[in-house]
């Protein structure tokens, strides 16, 4: 059996070559015919990928949620993926119970156990955990590699409060399934989990052929820190201004903003001209339903839980997958069912994926 390992050498100071090192021992010995693949700037790993599927049996991605995105963007054909955690949060990981050891994980590998999941798509491009528009997806574009590096999940909240206090959040339109709303903030979620082992769509299943949607539309400090604190015990969900949906098709902003060049989509390198990148939808109808809107909307600065600070209309609204930035709005999402075989082990725990 032949197994591609993609790898970035340098992250984390060289630790994932040593573990991609280790990965190669430890599938040899067992057996397998291991070609070894490096990754040296964005795009790579998808790019990689792409070249590498018709060419193995299994790819295995040594780093965390940001290579396993990467790596599933380039998989072509029904080739199984298996990760072994390397990265930061390794929230996939938490989701599957994967060994955080090179033995644990290539006994994973190796015992041969697989579970399909589904994909998540937005804009075109893949996801397997979450997309995100609004703060989260601010703060990982401002947040500074060193700190991350250095503090890891620390960094992403001290990040995200700086972040809240230099920038207003913009209310966007949210339509699932035909069905409008308002958000300041929304996650579409393919997994429970979001950051480590606190998840913001706890209902979440990555095999059910749909993506479970939630929406917060308040913009008052004290709404945004009673949304947060409740999150750990799941207690956000009966906050007041959160909605929470599953649906199968998606729409995030207004598709008029990106007929005026308001809409940025952060390519890969590699991308292929014509690549769906950017929100396809600019000149479409109206999804059903969205004509049919309730009450008239309401404007940021009025009302109860209304910020003070100025809102720019002119600074787009960020979305991310997957913990990367993919993007400006809108954003269009849907679901691949049953698009990735990955490696899982056996004696795995009876609610793996609760529905």
């Amino acid at each position: 059996m032949r197994v591609g390992v993609i790898y970035n050498p340098i992250a984390g100071g060289g630790h994932r070559a040593r573990v991609a090192t280790g990965v190669e021992e430890c599938l040899s010995a067992r057996g397998f015919e291991v070609i070894c693949a490096e990754t040296h700037r964005p795009g790579d790993a998808t790019r990689l990928a792409r070249q590498l599927s018709p060419q193995v049996d299994a790819l295995v991605a040594v780093g965390g949620d940001g290579t396993v995105n990467e790596t599933i963007n380039g998989l072509t054909g029904p080739v199984p993926l298996g990760i072994v955690p390397a990265g930061t949060a390794n929230v996939l990981a938490l989701e599957l119970h994967l060994p955080r050891s090179i033995k644990g994980a290539c006994r994973v590998i190796a015992e041969g156990n697989k579970r399909t999941l589904d994909l998540g798509r937005a804009n075109g491009r893949r996801f397997v955990l979450m997309a995100g528009a609004g703060l989260d997806a601010l703060t990982i574009r401002e947040l500074d590699p060193e700190a991350k590096r250095r503090f890891k999940h620390l960094a992403f909240v001290a990040g995200g409060l700086r972040s809240y206090h230099r920038h207003h959040a913009r209310r966007f339109p949210a339509v699932i399934d035909g069905e409008r709303h308002e958000a300041t903030f929304a996650v579409v979620g393919n997994s429970r989990f979001y950051g480590g082992r606190f998840g913001l769509t706890p209902r979440a299943d990555p095999a059910d052929g749909l993506l479970d949607v939630l929406l917060f539309d308040g913009e008052s400090t004290l709404s945004t820190v009673a949304f947060w604190l409740g999150t750990p015990l799941h207690q956000h969900l009966h906050h007041p201004r959160v909605t929470y949906l599953r649906g199968a098709e998606i729409l995030l902003g207004d598709p008029l903003e990106a007929m005026g060049g308001a809409a940025q989509a952060v390519a890969p390198p590699d991308a292929e001209p014509g690549a769906p990148d950017e929100c396809e939808a600019a000149g479409d109808p109206e999804p059903a339903g969205a004509a049919e809107a309730g009450p008239a909307e309401s404007k940021a600065g009025e009302g109860p839980d209304a910020d003070p600070r100025a809102v720019s209309e002119l600074e787009p609204v960020w979305y991310q997958t997957d913990g990367e930035v993919a993007g400006s709005l809108p954003v269009r999402l849907g679901v691949e069912p049953q698009a990735l075989e990955i490696f899982v082990p056996r004696a795995r725990p009876a609610r793996l994926f609760p529905g």
